[in-house]
């Protein structure tokens, strides 16, 4: 793992601020049978999105939240990113944005 050569015993990683995300994502993929694929991920982002106070309403914001989420932000580092995701400009979140959400399947992600 991340952390797997500061220690040989148990998980440094798994503290209580990362197993919280990984109880999310379980409760959300226990959903499988029920649910489609896209539905599963985009729940788990609203999660965690709500999770960290970040709004989920809007395209622009599910991008936010993916962004947040893969940059394993804590509650603590959101004001920052959002700081630098406002910095952008207008042309350049909608760009980001889109290609945040494009599932990379129906719509590809990034094309070289």
């Amino acid at each position: 793992g991340l952390r797997g050569e500061e220690s040989m015993k148990g998980s440094l990683f798994m503290s209580q601020s990362n197993v919280v995300p990984l109880m999310k994502a379980i409760s959300v993929l226990q959903r499988l049978e029920s649910a489609n694929p896209s539905g599963i991920y985009w729940g788990y982002i609203s999660l965690r999105a709500a999770e960290l106070h970040i709004p989920a309403n809007s395209i622009e914001q599910l991008a936010f939240a993916r962004l947040a989420c893969l940059s394993r932000a804590k509650e603590s580092d959101i004001a920052e990113l959002q700081g630098v995701w406002a910095g952008l400009s207008r042309a350049d979140r909608e760009a980001l944005a889109g290609h945040l959400v494009a599932d990379g399947i129906n719509s590809l992600a990034f094309a070289f």
